[in-house]
């Protein structure tokens, strides 16, 4: 195996006899946007509802909007932990499995818990002020009387104030999740981004995974086996956590500032590493 660096930063590996660049922007791929898809979609049709209780126009809505917030959320994340050189990790599960959580549970033991409410929901009702406050200050009625619907663009150079402060908490939303991360333990949320506690200690007696997949491209269509027994306490977890909830999606910040993504595809557990 041969691993080519510029600098400090990765530029290809040779391993196997495959040639692949060893770290890819994992939110470029298809399938991280289409495992969150469902919860955007909720968060549309709520988006909906205050359209019809407005009573007056508001522009159309890019649809794309929540997406590409999402992932600014947890960049802004990632970019937290590897700068404070601690590593951590964070593990999104699927909607359904929030009561789950909630309490006792055979997957994480928490050591800090949140209890159901609007603080643990205040990620989702900050999206939906988002998509509400923009779609009503650029307010033309239907999609016909405006050029584009308002979205990413519009978002990023709006002067509202009101928005400004909703962008404010999203920002203070993902340091706080970072610094939750930070804590010896990982910090477990639901897709819609709810904080269902942090701490936790994923359970020791889930099968183990002795061997995992490591992606050679974005969809992971190319993957070649990697064995567990050199990676840390961390990473094993993860890939515990990851091969007993075939749902979940978790992100692992190395201290050295390394990141992988991590779920399970077609029975198997596997990685990518992240830019």
């Amino acid at each position: 195996m041969v691993e080519v660096y510029r600098g400090d930063e990765a530029v290809a590996d040779l391993d196997g006899g495959s040639l692949a660049a060893s770290s890819m922007d994992v939110f470029a791929s298809r399938w991280l946007p289409e495992h969150f898809a469902p919860v955007r979609a909720e968060l549309m049709e709520l988006h909906r509802e205050a359209r019809r209780r407005a009573g007056e126009p508001w522009a159309p809505l890019d649809d794309d909007l929540t997406r590409v917030i999402g992932q600014h959320t947890v960049r802004r994340v990632i970019s937290v932990l590897r700068e404070s050189h601690h590593g951590g990790t964070v593990v999104f599960i699927p909607p359904e499995l929030t009561h789950e959580f909630s309490g006792e549970n055979r997957y994480v033991a928490f050591k800090h818990a949140f209890a159901e409410g609007e603080t643990r929901r205040r990620f989702r009702t900050t999206i939906v002020g988002v998509m509400n406050r923009l779609a009503q200050i650029h307010g033309k009625g239907d999609a016909p009387s405006y050029p584009r619907a308002v979205g990413w663009t519009e978002y990023q150079q709006t002067n509202d104030e009101r928005i400004a402060e909703l962008d404010e908490a999203i920002f203070e939303l993902a340091h706080l999740i970072a610094a939750l991360a930070s804590v010896d333990g990982a910090v477990v949320m639901s897709k819609r981004f709810e904080v269902l506690g942090f701490g936790g200690e994923i359970s020791g007696a889930l099968p183990a995974a002795v061997a995992v997949r490591r992606a050679l491209d974005l969809e992971g269509e190319r993957k070649v086996r990697e064995s567990t027994d050199g990676v840390g306490t961390r990473h094993r977890s993860v890939y515990r956590l990851c091969n007993a909830l075939p749902g979940a999606v978790a992100v692992v910040v190395s201290q050295d500032g390394n990141v992988r993504f991590v779920r399970r595809v077609d029975g198997d557990v596997t990685y990518w590493d992240h830019a």
